[in-house]
C-alpha cells in the first residue's frame, strides 16, 4: 500500500511533466504524418507539372520540325533546351520525393510487422 501511495504521490507531483511528454510525443507523430501527406501532395503536383512540360516539349518539337525538318535543330533551339532543363529538374525532385516517401512507408511497414 505504501508503494502505491508513493507512486501516486510521484505521479501527482509530476503530472505536468507527464502531460508535456505526452503532448510532445503526439506532436512528433503528427509532424511525421503531416510530412508524409506533404510528400504525397508534392509528388502529385510534380507529376502534373511533368506532364505539362512534356506537352510543351512535344509542341515545341513539332513547331521546330515545321520550320526546319532536321532533328539537329532541336538541340540548338533555346526554348526546347529550357523545357528539357525544366523537365530534368522536375524529374530529379520527383525521384527524391518518391524515394523519401518510400523510405517512410518502409519504416512504418517494419514497425507494423514488429508490432504483430
Amino acid at each position: 500500500m505504501e508503494q502505491t501511495e508513493k507512486g501516486l504521490k510521484y505521479k501527482m507531483q509530476h503530472v505536468g511533466d507527464i502531460l508535456v511528454d505526452s503532448v510532445e510525443t503526439m506532436l512528433e507523430e503528427w509532424k511525421k504524418s503531416l510530412k508524409g501527406v506533404c510528400l504525397t501532395y508534392e509528388i502529385h503536383s510534380l507529376k502534373a507539372r511533368k506532364r505539362k512540360v512534356i506537352c510543351r516539349i512535344g509542341e515545341r518539337i513539332v513547331s521546330v520540325r515545321k520550320t526546319d525538318a532536321t532533328v539537329s535543330s532541336i538541340s540548338t533551339d533555346d526554348e526546347a533546351i529550357k523545357y528539357f532543363s525544366e523537365f530534368d529538374k522536375i524529374e530529379e525532385r520527383l525521384e527524391a520525393s518518391i524515394a523519401e516517401r518510400e523510405s517512410r512507408v518502409d519504416r512504418w511497414r517494419f514497425i507494423n510487422e514488429c508490432a504483430e
